[in-house]
């Protein structure tokens, strides 16, 4: 189903295509999202960097987002958990948990998110990151095996292996951000 496009009553054929443009408008910039997440995660497999313009561009969209959802997004308390979103990357980030391009990241997907669906997206985030450090700590172990076969213990092996979070930051913006795409879509 398509949103509800409601009739322009004006005869000029440009009022009536930036009409339905405005309306449209919210489902290309959650689309946009989606596609500069996917993106993202996809550089930061290939390279474990994630450049700035991916961080920079959602919140740019958010923004938009925000702008032609008028009544619908509660814009502060977004802007806030992206903020607080930063807060903590950036902690994580001087712990030496993650890098500084996956705590901007993680802020910007947190912008999209919000507050009320912060929480969900945390879970799926984690649950997706510890399989994949699992799955790549025991991909590292294996070929270290196979070179000398003496045994090595997971735990050490953990802090020797990179794993590009934002995978697993995407797939939980994704996770949320389909969530939205199907509420306005329906409505």
């Amino acid at each position: 189903m398509m949103p509800a496009l409601r009739r322009h009553r004006s005869g000029s054929f440009l009022d009536h295509f930036m009409h339905t443009l405005g309306q449209l408008m919210p489902v290309l910039m959650l689309a946009f999202a989606a596609l500069l997440m996917i993106h993202a995660a996809y550089c930061d497999c290939l390279t474990y960097r994630l450049p700035n313009r991916h961080s920079f561009l959602l919140v740019v969209a958010y923004m938009i987002f925000a702008i032609t959802l008028p009544g619908r997004a509660d814009f502060f308390s977004h802007l806030l958990t992206g903020f607080l979103g930063l807060i903590v990357g950036m902690l994580l980030y001087g712990g030496g948990v993650m890098g500084a391009g996956d705590a901007k990241f993680l802020a910007s997907v947190l912008l999209w998110v919000g507050y009320r669906d912060a929480g969900v997206m945390l879970c799926i985030m984690a649950i997706t990151g510890g399989m994949q450090a699992l799955y790549l700590a025991l991909r590292y172990q294996w070929g270290r095996m196979i070179r000398s076969p003496q045994v090595v213990i997971l735990p050490a092996t953990l802090h020797q292996v990179r794993v590009p979070y934002g995978v697993a930051i995407a797939v939980g913006g994704l996770a949320i951000l389909s969530m939205k795409f199907q509420q306005l879509w329906l409505e």
